[in-house]
Order: C-alpha cells, then structure tokens, then sequence
C-alpha cells in the first residue's frame, strides 16, 4: 500500500560528461531519466517518478514501497499533487464512498470529484483538502530552513 509518509524513492546515476548520465530508479528499475551532468538528471527524477508511477495507477499496477539502499547515489519522492491525490483516491475507494456521494456532501458536481482525483489534472489544493477533509484526513506540511534537525523529510500526509 502507497504510505504518502515514506516516499523517498533511491536512484542511481551511471555515465561520464563525454555520454551523459543516466538515473535510474532501483525500485522501479524501468523508471529512468538522462541529463548532460549529474544535477541535470536529478533535475528531472521527479518528473520521472510521477510519470512512472501514474502509468503504474492506469495500467492497474501496485506501487512498490521504498526500500533503502546503501549503493544509491541519492533519493526522490513524487510530487506532492501525486501524492496527496493518490493518497485520496486509496482512501476514498477504502471508505466505500461514490463519487456521487462525495460530490453531495461537498456541494459540487460529481465531475469535479472525478477530475479532482484524476492524476491526469492538476485540481486545485483547497478542492483536494476538502475531499481529504470528508474522509478523516488533513494534511500537514512544514516548510523549514536547511540545516534544521529532520527538516528533509518534513511532508506529513
């Protein structure tokens, strides 16, 4: 099961300046991306995450869990517009909640639930607050400066 707590997913990264580096995600090893330096592909894990993980949701595929690796080059979660939508739609579907449902007790039509738990759209945060709202969540986020003791990991869901 996807935990939005432990999202830090290790690659590797392989290559020289004459080719170029590649990063590649160990626990999804089809899960790579390229750059012309190193920071450059770090640059673009992220995005390559999302992508990966949204074809894993439309092709039916469990999201694996993150394992640590004493090789990895360095770590990356997937956005936090993935997670917390994709944390939503596991809980809604867990709650046995319609859309119809949802989308009468927050007072809007049923295509703005659908759209707002789509991976494909980027809904607005108060929208997707609210659905988490309905089904016993809140979300917690902490912005600190670097350099301040367990700041690296400081999303909560």
């Amino acid at each position: 099961m996807f935990d939005p707590t432990n999202l830090s997913y290790a690659y590797v990264i392989t290559g020289d300046a004459e080719d170029g580096y590649a990063l590649q995600f160990l626990d999804i090893s089809w899960a790579s991306t390229c750059g012309p330096t190193p920071e450059e592909a770090v640059q673009y894990a992220q995005d390559c995450l999302d992508t990966a993980f949204y074809g894993m949701v439309r092709d039916g595929e469990p999201i694996p869990s993150p394992k640590k690796y004493p090789h990895a080059s360095g770590y990356e979660s997937p956005s936090l517009f993935f997670s917390i939508t994709y944390f939503a739609r596991q809980q809604i579907e867990q709650s046995g909640l319609s859309h119809q449902e949802l989308a009468k007790r927050l007072g809007v039509d049923q295509e703005k639930i659908q759209r707002s738990l789509s991976l494909e759209h980027h809904t607005n945060l108060p929208r997707l607050l609210a659905l988490l709202q309905e089904i016993g969540f809140r979300l917690e986020y902490s912005i600190v400066p670097f350099g301040v003791k367990g700041a690296e990991n400081e999303a909560t869901a």
